[in-house]
């Protein structure tokens, strides 16, 4: 009994300590979000594939719009930055022949991309007031897009808002899922309560032997 005790106590303190590390993870809004942090790229745009999204809309935690993705950016010249996703085959053809770097890994606590320079001969041209995008923002200063994501493939690019190349940008970058930070507080609980009962079962038969 001691040492069942003593296992399910442990398993307990586990399940908690990882319940609270993911309710400190979601912040105030729901979002797993990365420090900000300096990205640059000698060429035109940064390019983000998003994985496909399959449609469940019989499952309420996962429909259709319930994610959600938010990036920050802001240049560091003081110039116009611009943050766009659009359906990958309209993407595509906007970028086509032109020079950009596709994003491979993302780490967060700062935000660093590691992708691939996917060359090209042709020129960036603006990409503000396209019909390319579903969602997109552009200006001076700090920018943020905040989508709600949807069916199909999809791909985010951030750019110089001229369609200049050299990017040089400080971006954060943050993922919402649906009953996060509610399954943190659940497994926080869980976790309290199996420590309680490992700690019952560890205490109990010391207290019966020492009667």
């Amino acid at each position: 009994m001691v040492i069942l005790g003593a296992l399910v106590a442990l398993l307990g303190a586990g399940c908690a300590a990882s319940g609270f590390g993911t309710y400190r993870a979601v912040d105030a809004d729901g979002y797993i979000s990365s420090d900000a942090g300096h990205v640059e790229t000698a060429t035109g745009a940064f390019v983000v594939r998003t994985s496909e999204v399959e449609d469940r809309s019989d499952d309420d935690g996962f429909r259709e719009g319930r994610v959600r993705i938010r990036v920050g950016a802001e240049r560091e010249d003081g110039g116009a930055v611009f943050i766009g996703i659009g359906r990958s085959d309209e993407v595509d053809e906007f970028l086509r022949g032109t020079s950009f770097e596709l994003i491979e890994a993302v780490e967060f606590n700062p935000l660093r991309l590691e992708g691939l320079i996917r060359p090209g001969t042709g020129m960036s041209v603006s990409p503000v007031g396209r019909s390319t995008w579903v969602s997109s923002t552009a200006g001076t200063g700090r920018q943020e897009l905040d989508w709600p994501v949807a069916r199909g493939e999809h791909t985010l690019v951030v750019m110089n808002a001229e369609g200049s190349p050299g990017v040089a940008l400080q971006a954060d970058m943050g993922v919402k899922f649906p009953y996060l930070r509610g399954f943190g507080i659940g497994l926080m609980v869980f976790g309290v309560v199996l420590l309680i009962a490992g700690a019952c079962l560890v205490i109990l038969p010391l207290r019966h032997r020492g009667e």
